[in-house]
């Protein structure tokens, strides 16, 4: 732990364990709430729909 607190106060290593923990984090959410390619294209290219009342022709 010493390492870390270490680690944490130099000011080039404290930006790599934060990018680490922010990839960690982000890894995480992208496993449980991520999409699949096929999806993740449909919704990339799907026109999107605007309700009438939005419409103002």
């Amino acid at each position: 732990m010493e390492l870390v607190k270490r680690a944490w106060k130099d000011p080039v290593w404290s930006k790599v364990i934060s990018a680490a923990i922010i990839l960690v984090i982000a890894w995480i959410a992208q496993h449980f709430f991520g999409s699949t390619e096929e999806t993740a294209y449909h919704k990339a290219f799907t026109p999107l729909q605007l309700p009438h009342w939005l419409d103002r022709r």
